[in-house]
């Protein structure tokens, strides 16, 4: 966020105060991504009242999560209880299929989702609590006009440029390490699927074969 809008009148309190709604929404995260497939499985099923009820509930559960919560956390309430839906609106929707499954007679596990969904928040946290700690430490030892006498103004998106190019390939490398450890086979596969693109491209420009 600094590095993309902190200049001119977007001061630092600016950058904080939008870092911390964007903190507050990224909790929903997984939530968000478990209703996009959640929901599409019910359509599968040909189950269409399911998803219908689900997203109604969820309004009315947010419109009220909001009222309260903005009283409180002021605008980090209205990201707060917005993520607290998504995991009540997924909740509810996984809830229904399992229901349905064992209905049918299907097996649906939910352990193994849930252990998957435990490390794979480990791993985030692991990933944050590195990227932070580098950006931290980066921004005290190279500042933002670092480079300010030899380059200007330019010095200080350059700065912060390095410094998100940096946690980012550190954010990338602990996830890949910690997937080995963990044995997660979904995220190894991405990220080698990732790599072998990148190796092709760097192959067509290079004109390698």
């Amino acid at each position: 966020i600094s590095l993309i809008f902190e200049y001119g009148k977007f001061r630092p309190s600016d950058t904080y105060a939008t870092a911390t709604a964007l903190v507050f929404y990224s909790i929903g995260l997984a939530a968000y991504s478990a209703v996009k497939v959640l929901v599409p499985a019910f359509y599968a099923l040909e189950n269409t009242k399911i998803p219908v009820v689900s997203s109604v509930l969820s309004v009315a559960v947010n419109v009220i999560l909001n009222i309260v919560m903005v009283r409180y956390l002021g605008y980090k309430g209205l990201a707060l209880g917005t993520s607290i839906t998504a995991f009540l609106n997924a909740g509810f929707l996984l809830f229904a299929f399992n229901l349905k499954m064992k209905r049918t007679g299907a097996v649906f596990r939910l352990f193994p989702m849930m252990r998957g969904f435990v490390v794979h928040a480990f791993v985030a946290a692991a990933m944050g609590a590195a990227c932070y700690y580098t950006v931290k430490g980066l921004s005290i030892i190279v500042p933002d006009h670092f480079m300010s006498s030899l380059i200007g103004r330019v010095s200080v998106p350059l700065m912060r440029g390095l410094r998100v190019v940096i946690a980012v390939a550190e954010g990338s490398a602990v996830v890949y390490l910690l997937a080995k450890v963990f044995r997660l086979n979904e995220t190894i596969e991405m990220y080698e699927l990732f790599a072998g693109k990148a190796i092709r491209i760097v192959k067509r420009i290079t004109g390698r074969n």
